[in-house]
């Protein structure tokens, strides 16, 4: 069983944990970044992630110099909401083993990264897209592959479900709050809190029975049967309102 997060495009470079390892990927990663250096121009990349013209010039001077970045413990350099919320310097060494064993971070340039893999901080997004080239097809048969032999808990957000569309062993996790029988979700700063709170407790517990997971309320979440299905487990909150 594999546990699969979105990654952070904040991070706080980790000084407390120098153990690294090699990522997954590292051939195909040397590869995408020759690659996208050597047909995307400036404008390409911005045009291709939609952001403004000083945020892609910063970011695609940081990937034209790559290789030039300090490298940092992936799980414990992210520092968004969901990283946060998780806290890995607050586990023990048998949750740390768990982590290690079941938590997979998606990634734009590594395609996959493990709790300890070497990563460089880019902000290259999985849904870059130009010309005839598309980050979401230059990793989907590779992770399909990679993932085939699992059973998924997907916790990652919208943007990479193409990668798990044919993925049959799988459960989707969405949180919410239901109003007039339609499912409503909360803002994403939100949805990354309450999916921490989960995969922490998950952590915790050291799960590997999927089905338990029917059993967790947390944080006034209640799995609902009524929206749920097999590949799709639906958690409602009693509220409208944001959550802290």
């Amino acid at each position: 069983m594999k546990i699969l997060l979105s990654p952070s495009k904040m991070i706080s470079p980790c000084k407390k944990d120098k153990e690294m390892s090699e990522p997954l990927f590292l051939r195909e990663t040397n590869h995408l970044i020759a690659f996208l250096l050597k047909h995307f121009s400036l404008k390409d990349y911005q045009k291709g992630l939609k952001i403004s013209l000083p945020l892609a010039t910063r970011d695609y001077a940081r990937l034209s110099h790559f290789y030039q970045l300090e490298e940092y413990p992936a799980f414990f350099s992210f520092s968004g909401t969901l990283y946060k919320t998780i806290d890995p310097f607050s586990l023990t060494s048998e949750e740390l083993k768990y982590a290690e064993e079941h938590l997979l971070i998606f990634d734009a340039i590594y395609g996959l990264l493990r709790i300890r893999d070497a990563m460089r901080y880019h902000r290259m997004d999985m849904g870059f897209r130009q010309k005839d080239f598309s980050l979401l097809h230059y990793w989907k048969n590779l992770l399909s592959f990679y993932l085939k032999d699992e059973f998924l808990l997907n916790f990652a957000s919208q943007e990479y479900a193409p990668l798990l569309k044919d993925h049959k062993e799988k459960i989707t996790f969405i949180f919410g709050y239901e109003q007039k029988d339609k499912i409503y979700s909360f803002s994403s700063s939100n949805i990354k809190w309450i999916r921490g709170k989960y995969i922490l407790y998950i952590i915790k517990n050291a799960i590997t029975n999927p089905l338990e997971l029917k059993n967790i309320s947390l944080h006034k979440f209640k799995f609902s049967l009524k929206y749920s299905t097999e590949n799709t487990y639906v958690y409602l909150h009693d509220k409208t309102t944001k959550l802290f």
